[in-house]
């Protein structure tokens, strides 16, 4: 039974790594795509929850190990369980979402276009207008 558990202790870390790393990839996908307001609005929530689901994991394990090897210095024991470490990772990444849910409430983005006057004049005479669409 304990083999099981170490290895599904292993395995929900991969697959909060793997889980952040293919929510980044969706963002920069909608980064890729033309803006509307629901892309401007789902691509920061994607990468930072994405982001935070790579690198808060790795930080709280390295804090765990540095804790098990301080332990093993002064020549005591220390017990780390697995879901205090879980509890950790959950806190920061709820508290990252509240943050991004607030940002959206407070100040959503949305599509911004520009229009750029070119040099360039068309068939009919007329200068050409470059209209470009972005986030803001």
């Amino acid at each position: 039974m304990k083999h099981t558990m170490k290895a599904v202790t292993i395995l929900t870390v991969l697959f909060m790594l793997l889980l952040g790393l293919a929510l980044v990839c969706v963002g920069a996908i909608l980064f890729a795509m033309v803006p509307t307001n629901g892309t401007c609005i789902a691509r920061p929530w994607f990468v930072v929850i994405g982001s935070t689901l790579q690198i808060v994991p790795l930080i709280v394990k390295v804090a765990a190990i540095n804790k098990i090897f301080r332990a093993a210095r002064r020549l005591t024991s220390v017990r780390i369980k697995a879901n205090h470490l879980y509890m950790i990772v959950g806190m920061i990444t709820g508290s990252v979402m509240i943050y991004l849910l607030v940002w959206t409430l407070v100040d959503p983005m949305s599509v911004v276009s520009t229009h750029t006057l070119t040099k360039d004049i068309d068939p009919d005479g007329a200068r050409v207008v470059n209209v470009t669409y972005s986030c803001a």
